[in-house]
C-alpha cells in the first residue's frame, strides 16, 4: 500500500510539529521567536492615556442612557398652551400606557399616589375648569397605542385633520351634544352637520361602513377630498380599507384594517362644504 502524502500547494510550506520546552517558571513571561514579548507584569505603551479615553467614553455612554432614561420616565403627559382668548391648545399628550380613556374637556393634571405601587391604578386625572380646552392640533395622540375612547367636550371648535394621527387602539369618539362645531355618528367624528368626515377610528371594529348621506368631504388624512355622489359604490376589496377613486373624486383615506367593505350611497341635488360647492 502506498503511503499517502499531504498535499502542499505552491507557496505553501509543509506544517511542521513545533515542541515547545517551556519552563514552569517561564510559562508567562516565555517569549516566543517571531512574537511579540507577554507583556505580564510590564507597563503597557500609552497605557495612561489609554486609560484616560477609555473612562471618558465610559462617562459619556452612562451619561447619554440617564438622560434619555430620565427623558422618558418624566415626559409630561398633559402639555397646553394658551391660546389667548381664556381657552387653550391641547399641543401634546404622551400616554402613560395606562390611560385608555379621555376626556378632551378641560386641561387635566395626573396626580399620583405614592402608597400604591401598581402603575395602572395609581394615578388620577384632575381637571381644571378654569382651563377649557378649543383646540386640538395636528400629532397631539401621533402613533398613540392605549386610548380606545375620546371625549370631545363642547369648548373644542379647532380639530386638525392630523390630531389623532395612526392611533392603532382607537375605537370611538364621543362629543358632548352641546359642541357646536363637531358631532359623533356611530363613534366616527364628523362636523357638526355631517358633511365632513374627520376621522373614523383606527380600531373600530365595523366590517362594513356606510360613508352617511350627509358627508361630502372626507379630511381623515389631514388633506380634504371630495366624495362621488354620482351612483352606489361598494368597495368589496379585502385589507385595510381605503376609499377608492370613483368618477371624477378622489377620496384616499385610510381608515380601519377591521373594515372589508366602504358604500357610498347615492345622493341627489347639489351639495356645499363651507359655503362652496363640491359637487
Amino acid at each position: 500500500m502506498k503511503e499517502k502524502k499531504e498535499k502542499v500547494f505552491k507557496g505553501m510550506t509543509a506544517p511542521v510539529d513545533v515542541h515547545l520546552d517551556i519552563p514552569d517558571e517561564e510559562i508567562w513571561t516565555y517569549k516566543i521567536d517571531g512574537l511579540a514579548e507577554p507583556h505580564i507584569n510590564k507597563p503597557l505603551t500609552n497605557f495612561t492615556a489609554k486609560k484616560i479615553v477609555f473612562t471618558v467614553l465610559l462617562v459619556i455612554a452612562v451619561f447619554i442612557s440617564m438622560y434619555f432614561s430620565v427623558r422618558v420616565v418624566s415626559r409630561v403627559p398633559f402639555e397646553y398652551n394658551a391660546v389667548g382668548d381664556g381657552t387653550y391648545e391641547f399641543t401634546k399628550f404622551n400616554n402613560t400606557g395606562y390611560i385608555g380613556h379621555l376626556d378632551i374637556d378641560y386641561a387635566i393634571e395626573i396626580v399620583y399616589d405614592e402608597e400604591n405601587a401598581d402603575p395602572a391604578t395609581n394615578f388620577t386625572l384632575q381637571k381644571d375648569e378654569s382651563k377649557p380646552i378649543s383646540t386640538i392640533p395636528q400629532f397631539c395622540f401621533n402613533c398613540d397605542e392605549k386610548v380606545e375612547t375620546i371625549y370631545i367636550g363642547k369648548s373644542v371648535k379647532e380639530i386638525d385633520g392630523k390630531a389623532f394621527f395612526t392611533c392603532k387602539t382607537l375605537k370611538n369618539f364621543i362629543v358632548d351634544e352641546e359642541n357646536e362645531y363637531y358631532c359623533d355618528i356611530d363613534g366616527v367624528l364628523y362636523n357638526k352637520n355631517g358633511s365632513i368626515l374627520l376621522q373614523y377610528p383606527a380600531s373600530k371594529a365595523d366590517l362594513h361602513f356606510v360613508l352617511p348621506e350627509s358627508v361630502s368631504v372626507t379630511d381623515i388624512d389631514g388633506r380634504t377630498h371630495t366624495v362621488s355622489f354620482e351612483e352606489n359604490v361598494t368597495d368589496g376589496s379585502s385589507g385595510s380599507s381605503i376609499f377608492e377613486k370613483y368618477s371624477n373624486a378622489v377620496t384616499v383615506s385610510k381608515m380601519s384594517p377591521h373594515l372589508r367593505t366602504v358604500e357610498v350611497v347615492e345622493r341627489t341635488g347639489k351639495l356645499f362644504c363651507n359655503d362652496e360647492e363640491v359637487i
